[in-house]
């Protein structure tokens, strides 16, 4: 099955060695996403996941935090990520379906904290956010199996860009044939723009 890749450098330590983000999808799931797009004459600039987006928001709003837990509620999973002084040192989606398979899922978030510890990478916090149950019950499960003080965030949004310059982590998986053709489109938007600034002189 054909794939898009991109990977990001998410850390360069003293020594020389480089932690990395390599993100991959199957270019046939990409391409469905673009039908209505393509129908409405549009062309994507980029293609990223959930936890760029994520990461990047949480780096700015808590860059002061030493190290901290995001757990992001969405359609059918949640996103795990692991921040440390506004870096991503961890990330993991865990399926999650309100009212289904619930042992599961905190079981699942257990046996990830463990590892999280195994690795010194432990949290201070968990911050829960996305679209957040409104199960007040599990709600208290995430804290007992964390062990960690919870806060809730409305600000963290996956469809959502930090404004202005990105911090960290860029993952593009727009496929090449799509940056071919932006590339193009640009080269003939600017020779139109030639060609106007020379009839008007």
């Amino acid at each position: 099955e054909e794939l898009v890749y991109s990977h990001a450098v998410l850390h360069k330590n003293p020594e020389g060695y480089s932690r990395v983000m390599l993100a991959a999808a199957p270019l046939e799931n990409i391409l469905r996403s673009f039908t209505l797009l393509k129908h409405a004459g549009l062309v994507p600039d980029e293609v990223t996941i959930s936890t760029v987006s994520l990461s990047n928001q949480f780096a700015v709003q808590r860059k002061d935090q030493a190290a901290a837990a995001v757990l992001y509620f969405d359609d059918g999973f949640a996103d795990l990520m692991c921040m440390r002084e506004g870096r991503l040192e961890f990330s993991r989606a865990l399926t999650f379906r309100p009212g289904q398979q619930v042992e599961t899922f905190l079981n699942e978030l257990k046996a990830t904290m463990a590892a999280l510890s195994a690795q010194s990478l432990s949290p201070a916090k968990l911050t829960i956010a996305g679209k957040i149950p409104a199960d007040e019950e599990l709600l208290k499960q995430l804290k007992a199996v964390t062990g960690l003080d919870t806060d809730l965030s409305h600000d963290l949004d996956a469809a959502k860009k930090v404004a202005g310059a990105e911090p960290g982590i860029k993952i593009n998986l727009l496929p090449e044939e799509y940056r071919i053709r932006k590339v193009r489109e640009q080269h003939k938007r600017s020779l139109i723009y030639l060609g106007i600034l020379f009839l008007l002189n």
